[in-house]
């Protein structure tokens, strides 16, 4: 799907722009397209131009409940020789 979005593909009114570089990347799309693609209540999505690894970021997941909701997730990656 999001390739789709970031290709354009997926029809003009649900185009996202996402953008990447060295493992950081922007959120630039509009809340509202964010919403209606989800299907979720979204209060505050403000744009962001360069999210970094160790900062949170909105994700949607899977509840326990097998709900999709917005959640505050940490962005980056733990290789599997770190001993935290």
């Amino acid at each position: 799907m999001i390739d789709r979005l970031a290709n354009g593909s997926a029809g003009s009114e649900m185009s996202a722009i996402i953008n990447c570089m060295c493992a950081r990347f922007t959120l630039r799309s509009p809340p509202q397209l964010v919403v209606e693609l989800f299907d979720l209540d979204l209060s505050a999505l403000d744009p962001r131009f360069n999210i970094a690894p160790t900062q949170d970021v909105l994700a949607v997941r899977v509840s326990d409940e097998g709900e999709r909701e917005f959640a505050r997730l940490r962005w980056g990656l733990v290789p599997l020789w770190a001993t935290e």
